[in-house]
């Protein structure tokens, strides 16, 4: 939305970025100093490092905040706050809005819908109009003014719940002013022009500049954040190490096909043993960001292998030589993620 705002002279207070892409440093890549000054860009510190180096490059001013996940909140930085729990920037700016203070919150832009043309952006919208047209599914839900349904696509509908999650959880009033798109539950629906005679009354409080901390406690913070990240390093390799192992046990069997109790019941248990460590705190802290998804999946598929029902000591085998090869999988796609991150990390320190 920057772009456009920028285009027609509209200026906020904050612009806010929350994906991880890489395209999204396109949005800033305007030089509008003067345009841009006292504006404070409010950044996901998950975004790609292109977003930054366009903001230095265009003199913007900006932070960087830290979403309430997992491997954020292991670095202990809890001092500067989170920013970020919902699923789309405008659950961060709701949030945001949340933090400031604010009483009265007004909702512009969320169609989270098709537009009457098929389209899911404006014209102007930095990345065609036409950018989420390949995710529709034939999903309609309640219109705004409740009038009719419009369609939508499955992840504008939890940006939608997340939104009304905020709304109901919070003890302020949310106006939706879009005029169009999808119903937001828990939001009062009326026109922006009204809204902004009727509330906006008073020029907002102007905030002064945060004094920054001295040198001494940068290299502080900073050396104890090192000293967490080479900690993450050497779990890591750990964990690398112990994967390797099970793998290399679990590949003899199945060479072997040894899937008799004394050769595959020890397997098994190492196997759970193995799992066990996954949930303990740190490796969820300072992993499960990263390799949540890989464990959803192959859940599901163990899932599977454990309702079958054998009536015979071949479907039993048979049963025993799947759950290894899902495990084998399984540990094929961790440890080339968590090297990732090691090596990401380890590059950063460096």
């Amino acid at each position: 939305a920057y772009p456009i705002l920028a285009k027609h002279n509209i200026k906020p207070d904050y612009v806010l970025a929350l994906e991880r892409h890489d395209l999204v440093y396109q949005c800033f890549e305007q030089d509008n100093q003067e345009f841009d000054k006292d504006i404070l860009f409010i950044i996901a510190s998950v975004a790609h490092k292109s977003v930054i180096d366009t903001l230095e490059k265009t003199k913007k001013s900006y932070i960087l905040v830290h979403r309430p996940l997992p491997f954020s909140k292991a670095l202990h930085m809890d001092d500067y706050g989170y920013l970020g729990s919902g699923l789309s920037v405008a659950n961060m700016a709701y949030d945001l809005a949340i933090k400031l203070g604010h009483k009265n919150i007004i909702l512009i832009g969320q169609d989270l819908a098709y537009d009457e043309n098929g389209n899911s952006h404006p014209k102007e919208y930095l990345h065609t109009q036409e950018s989420e047209n390949d995710r529709k599914e034939g999903l309609f839900i309640t219109a705004y003014g409740g009038n009719g349904k419009v369609e939508t696509n499955q992840w504008w509908i939890l940006f939608k719940e997340s939104l009304e999650y905020s709304i109901d959880t919070n003890s302020v009033t949310t106006y939706n002013a879009t005029e169009g798109g999808a119903r937001i539950e828990g939001s009062i629906e009326k026109p922006f022009k009204e809204l902004c005679e009727n509330l906006l009354r008073e020029n907002k409080p102007l905030f002064e500049k945060p004094q920054t901390l001295s040198e001494k406690e940068i290299q502080d913070k900073k050396d104890k954040i090192d000293e967490c990240l080479k900690r993450v390093v050497i779990l890591g390799r750990s964990y690398i190490n112990e994967c390797e192992i099970l793998k290399s046990d679990l590949a003899r069997c199945l060479e072997n096909l040894n899937f008799e109790n004394q050769d595959f019941n020890p397997l098994s248990q190492r196997i759970y043993q193995m799992k066990a460590k996954f949930e303990d705190e740190e490796f969820k802290n300072y992993f499960l960001d990263l390799i949540r998804s890989i464990f959803f999946h192959f859940e599901y598929k163990i899932a599977q292998n454990y309702t079958k029902n054998p009536t015979n000591i071949e479907e039993e085998y048979a049963k025993r030589k799947e759950y290894i090869e899902i495990h084998i999988n399984w540990i094929d796609f961790i440890i080339p993620h968590i090297k990732l991150q090691i090596q990401s990390i380890e590059k950063g320190l460096s």
